[in-house]
């Protein structure tokens, strides 16, 4: 019998769009961060209904039932603009504009900085969010994969295997050059206080099991920490924590930008209690 475990990569749609080419990100002039009852695009759209990390289109017109509510974020200037329905709302290439219904409300600046221009970019989301299913046996990094990292001292994580088991574990420089390796019983690593990494340097860790059944299983990622004026300028935009939920989605957007995927998902697990059946931001919170 193989027992070789095999892996099937599920791709699930993360893009803010149906389509990613760069003529649609150009149309592109808002996204939605939050979105409480039915808001309309016109016939003429692909996609009728808007939800929420959808990108919105210059002189798109969208219609908001009564008691509904759509916030967006314009890419130019970083402004948040909260409608209420019954509205019927223009999107203009510098501004969105009420064509019936209340003016919107207006925030000046939907992330705080510390005197920086901080923008969200369109196509933002434009990749796949990969969830790994297979055998129970699978090892899988649970975090600093495919990501850059504010912790100067990060924590590695993995998933369990089988009870009683050793995982060899190691880092590697650009170059291929093994930094640290031990062996843990544990599903879970920090450096030794007098080990350092270094900032803006793209590092492979690895682990690795073998299984009763004489099986190796092994798991591998890449990560790396910013700079010091990042991680400040970062903190600087986090939003508190009794922040509106459309400023969470706006900074958890900056986050993946600046490719910082595990700090998002803190954010799009919060997102994903507020919407339970969206799949973009099911992936997003589970990737």
């Amino acid at each position: 019998m193989n027992k070789q475990r095999t892996i099937k990569m599920v791709v699930v749609a993360a893009g803010l769009l149906a389509s990613f080419s760069s003529a649609v990100y150009a149309a592109s002039v808002a996204v939605v961060t939050d979105v409480q009852g039915r808001a309309m695009l016109s016939k003429e759209s692909r996609v009728p209904q808007l939800g929420v990390l959808a990108e919105v289109e210059s002189d798109a017109r969208v219609q908001l039932d009564d008691k509904s509510k759509l916030v967006v974020v314009y890419y130019s200037s970083g402004a948040e603009y909260t409608f209420r329905g019954p509205a019927v709302v223009q999107f203009k290439a510098a501004a969105p504009e009420a064509l019936s219904g209340s003016a919107p409300e207006t925030r000046a600046v939907a992330l705080a900085s510390s005197g920086k221009d901080v923008r969200i970019k369109p196509g933002g989301l434009a990749r796949a969010a990969y969830m790994m299913m297979g055998a129970a046996n699978f090892l899988k990094l649970t975090d600093l994969s495919d990501t850059r990292t504010l912790n100067a001292r990060p924590e590695f994580r993995w998933s369990a295997l089988e009870p009683a088991i050793n995982y060899e574990f190691r880092i590697m420089s650009e170059a291929g050059r093994v930094v640290f390796a031990t062996t843990t019983p544990d599903t879970s690593l920090t450096l030794p206080a007098n080990m350092s990494l270094h900032a803006d340097t793209q590092y492979t860790w690895r682990v690795s099991a073998q299984l009763n059944d004489g099986t190796q299983s092994t798991a591998v990622g890449e990560f790396s920490i910013v700079p010091p004026e990042l991680r400040a300028q970062v903190e600087s935009a986090r939003p508190a924590p009794t922040a509106a939920l459309s400023q969470q989605i706006a900074f958890a957007l900056w986050l993946e930008q600046l490719e910082l995927r595990d700090e998002a998902r803190k954010y799009w697990e919060m997102a994903r209690a507020q919407y339970p059946d969206d799949a973009r931001i099911e992936a997003l919170a589970r990737k």
